[in-house]
């Protein structure tokens, strides 16, 4: 079982973790930034790598080899942003619900990921509200 401490280490800015996202199976997340205390409870903001639709968002698209996930155009779904307690995303990984991808976002692809969240106008209000211009 990971301690807090480690724990945060392993979800650093960066981090990839597969989420259950119904029957379709795991979903790729990317922690955006560290890990940052709201309301006196430590917090993580996670952006999901979707695939490329019609009229996705063009903030951050994501090419095959920006990561070893992405098999075909993707893009980070802005939209979909989610705030998580990090007691939370703690427990699920260690009961192995939510699993760290082995595979960081290179340092480059989280650069462009914070640019995006900067650039974007689909993350939601309260997100926004929360996190801010955290760089």
């Amino acid at each position: 079982m990971l301690s807090a401490h480690m724990a945060i280490v392993a979800v650093a800015a960066g981090t990839t973790i597969f989420i259950p996202s119904g029957p379709s199976g795991d979903h790729l997340f990317v922690s955006v930034f560290d890990v940052k205390q709201i309301d006196g409870k430590l917090k993580l903001l996670l952006a999901p790598i979707e695939t490329q639709v019609p009229k996705h968002e063009t903030t951050c698209t994501l090419s095959v080899g920006d990561h070893d996930f992405v098999k075909h155009p993707s893009f980070i779904g802005y939209k979909h942003c989610r705030i998580e307690n990090f007691d939370h995303v703690l427990r699920c990984i260690n009961s192995g619900v939510y699993k760290i991808n082995s595979t960081p976002a290179s340092a480059d692809l989280l650069n462009r990921i914070k640019s995006g969240y900067k650039a974007s106008n689909r993350i939601p209000n309260y997100i926004k509200k929360d996190w801010g211009e955290v760089f």
